[in-house]
């Protein structure tokens, strides 16, 4: 099995997405975002890391939210920005999925 492995480049990164949690300005609504980290970022122009831009809006809200986020080589998250919106963390997250399914 490593054979296989070793021939057709098994294993991959141990994660391939990233989940960012955003809350668009003037609106109650959070949403998930999820980046895909090995088909949708970019390489910088100086070829030593990653980004990737966002958009994140709902149908209720009057603005969308504009995410950028950087990464280095190993595409690993090192700084993040956002217009018209806020980051809010997945317990956040978690706690409005509860009290919009109650």
């Amino acid at each position: 099995m490593q054979f296989l492995r070793r021939l057709f480049g098994g294993g991959g990164p141990a994660q391939q997405h990233l989940k960012v949690y955003v809350k668009p300005k003037m609106c109650k609504t959070i949403l998930q975002l999820d980046v895909d980290l090995i088909n949708q970022l970019s390489m910088n122009d100086d070829g030593e890391g990653y980004w990737v831009r966002k958009i994140a809006n709902s149908p209720r809200c009057p603005f969308e939210a504009e995410v950028m986020l950087y990464f280095d080589k190993n595409r690993k998250l090192i700084n993040r920005e956002i217009s018209n919106g806020e980051f809010v963390t997945e317990a956040v997250y978690q706690e409005y999925l509860a009290t919009a399914q109650a």
